[in-house]
């Protein structure tokens, strides 16, 4: 299974990030983010066994496929 988490250098959303994995066993989270606004800061820290993948893509430009 897979959750696809969109703004995720937000608070909330880096939250969910890290408590995802901690209720769904074996789920790969993706982060989608175009990191225009470089909070970096929120995706230090998170367990180094959770399966976490951001790609830098703006989801209103419609090419979703690096996504899915």
């Amino acid at each position: 299974m897979r959750a696809i988490i969109t703004d995720c250098p937000r608070q909330i959303e880096s939250r969910l990030i890290r408590d995802i994995p901690m209720l769904i066993d074996g789920i790969d989270i993706v982060g989608v983010d175009n990191l225009a606004k470089q909070r970096y800061t929120l995706f230090f820290n998170f367990p180094k066994t959770m399966q976490f993948a951001l790609v830098r893509v703006d989801v209103t430009d419609g090419d979703l496929s690096q996504i899915f």
